[in-house]
């Protein structure tokens, strides 16, 4: 279980720069809870942002004239309740599992003189707190628990690489058993396409995201060169902007015909359409046989399977052979 602070100082669309970055911190560790300071945006812009980053529950609170603002998402897999909210300052009691714990989530005054306000506060909530307690003030990881819920999803022609160099030839020569021609089954040989073809993207790094992550490093770094190089960087941005594209056909190929039907950028329609068809079938919650609430997918799977061990394991050790004694035996 992990938390995600960040000062983003400001949110734009989709585009932007702040908002590819956050989808990338989630993509790479999507954490049971995100933590954003600085906003400087309503609730209604916020709500799209929980869309893409795929949470399912946010709490907001909304800037000062254009300065500030705090927004908290959180997945299902935990509850929530608010004890105290303001510009500064959210504290929470998390509930995870059998785990029970305050949260406070800290934005500090940006004019230091007033700073001292919402340490008092703090150490107020603190003189009767007894049970475990995180307090946050800087963008940081933070790991809660030590376990966290991983995804590894199945596998699916990406359409990124349809006209890609040589992926013609990589999916005809896994096709023909990688040139033996032998009788293999339909199973085999789509079973050697998909090596083949994650072994193409590995290679020639197909992976729109890990590029973009990539060119943005390259960049980056151009720009803090003692004197960088112009020509470098319209074609790093150049790049840049093609990995965005692969990315949006990305979406457009999770998001199938709602796509074409809008005809419309990489926004909130496609990817809420990828989150609901994922969470149609969800179990968010089961109850163990002690009565605890299990919430991450590690728990809820040991809770079914000790279910199912139960439901089939026979606890009456009474004889049945007399029962049985009139029934011809098998030989």
């Amino acid at each position: 279980m992990s938390l995600i602070s960040w000062n983003c100082r400001g949110l734009g669309r989709a585009q932007d720069l702040t908002v590819q970055r956050l989808l990338e911190q989630r993509s790479t560790y999507f954490p049971e809870f995100f933590f954003l300071m600085e906003t400087m945006n309503s609730r209604n812009t916020l709500v799209d942002l929980k869309s893409w980053l795929g949470y399912d529950q946010m709490y907001t609170v909304n800037p000062v004239n254009i300065g500030g603002g705090l927004a908290l998402f959180w997945k299902n897999s935990v509850n929530v309740n608010f004890l105290y909210a303001d510009k500064n300052l959210l504290d929470v009691t998390v509930q995870y599992e059998d785990k029970l714990f305050n949260l406070s989530c800290v934005y500090g005054n940006p004019d230091s003189r007033l700073r001292h306000v919402v340490w008092e506060r703090l150490s107020r909530f603190g003189v009767n707190r007894k049970s475990s307690w995180c307090s946050d003030n800087r963008p940081v990881l933070i790991k809660l628990l030590s376990f966290q819920d991983s995804y590894r999803g199945s596998f699916k022609f990406d359409k990124i690489i349809l006209h890609k160099p040589m992926v013609r030839e990589v999916i005809v020569y896994a096709w023909s058993s990688f040139g033996s021609f032998r009788n293999l089954s339909v199973a085999s040989r789509l079973r050697n396409c998909r090596k083949s073809l994650r072994q193409w993207k590995k290679e020639n790094k197909a992976n729109s995201q890990e590029r973009i992550i990539q060119l943005q490093d390259a960049m980056e770094q151009e720009q803090s060169d003692i004197q960088p190089s112009l020509a470098k960087m319209s074609s790093l941005r150049k790049s840049n902007v093609l990995a965005y594209r692969d990315e949006e056909i990305f979406w457009k190929q999770k998001s199938k015909d709602d796509w074409i039907l809008f005809s419309d950028g990489n926004t909130i329609v496609f990817h809420t359409e990828v989150k609901i068809s994922r969470a149609k079938n969800e179990v968010v919650k089961l109850i163990d046989k002690n009565g605890i609430v299990q919430r991450s997918k590690g728990s809820k799977g040991h809770v079914t399977i000790q279910y199912f061990k139960d439901l089939f394991k026979s606890s009456n050790s009474e004889d049945y052979s007399s029962l049985l004694q009139d029934l011809p035996s098998r030989k």
